[in-house]
C-alpha cells in the first residue's frame, strides 16, 4: 500500500491525467496478487472488481515483467491457468446490474415503490447467482422472488463479500 501512495504523489508531480494516475495506482496497489489454482471463482471476481476489467491485460503484463525481473520464466502453468479462469469467470455476472432482472421487476413482483427493499432483494438474488445457487435467467430470478415474498425479505440478510 505504501508503494501505491507514493505512486499517487509521483503521478501528481508528473501531471498525469486523473485517469492515468488512477490506473497507475491500481496497477501498483494490486500487482502482488496471488496466483493459486485453488482460488475460488468468488476470489477471482473480487480481483477483477478491484483491478477493473479494463486493466486486466496491463496487470497480467506487469506480472510477467515482475517474473522476468526476478529471474523467473515469463509464465508458469499456474499463471496460464489463472488467465484461463479469468476468462471463464468473466462470463458470469459481476454486479447486481448484470442480473437479467431489474429493480422494476422486483417492484412489480412485490407491489412496492422504490426503496431499500428493492436493493435488498436484488442483492440477495445476486448473492445466490454469484454463489452458483441460482442461474442468471429471468424466469429463475422471478421464481426466487416469489419464494422471497413467502419468507419475507425483512427477515433475510444479504451476505457480505
Amino acid at each position: 500500500m505504501v508503494g501505491a501512495r507514493i505512486t499517487k504523489t509521483i503521478a501528481e508531480r508528473l501531471r498525469l491525467s486523473r485517469k492515468d494516475a488512477e490506473k497507475l495506482f491500481i496497477l501498483v496497489r494490486w500487482h502482488q496478487f496471488t496466483v493459486d489454482e485453488r482460488q475460488t471463482d468468488s476470489a477471482l471476481r473480487r480481483f477483477i472488481r478491484r483491478v477493473g476489467k479494463e486493466n486486466l491485460n496491463d496487470m497480467l503484463a506487469l506480472r510477467i515483467g515482475d517474473r522476468l525481473g526476478g529471474g523467473a520464466r515469463e509464465t508458469s502453468w499456474r499463471l496460464e491457468l489463472f488467465k484461463k479462469r479469468l476468462i471463464e469467470v468473466q462470463k458470469q455476472p459481476f454486479t447486481v446490474s448484470d442480473l437479467k432482472i431489474s429493480g422494476h421487476d422486483v417492484m412489480k413482483a412485490f407491489g412496492i415503490k422504490p426503496g431499500p427493499t428493492v436493493g435488498k432483494v436484488l442483492n440477495l438474488l445476486f448473492a445466490d447467482v454469484e454463489a452458483g445457487k441460482l442461474l442468471n435467467k429471468k424466469e429463475n430470478l422471478l421464481k426466487r422472488i416469489e419464494e422471497l415474498k413467502l419468507v419475507g425479505v425483512s427477515s433475510l440478510t444479504v451476505p457480505k463479500e
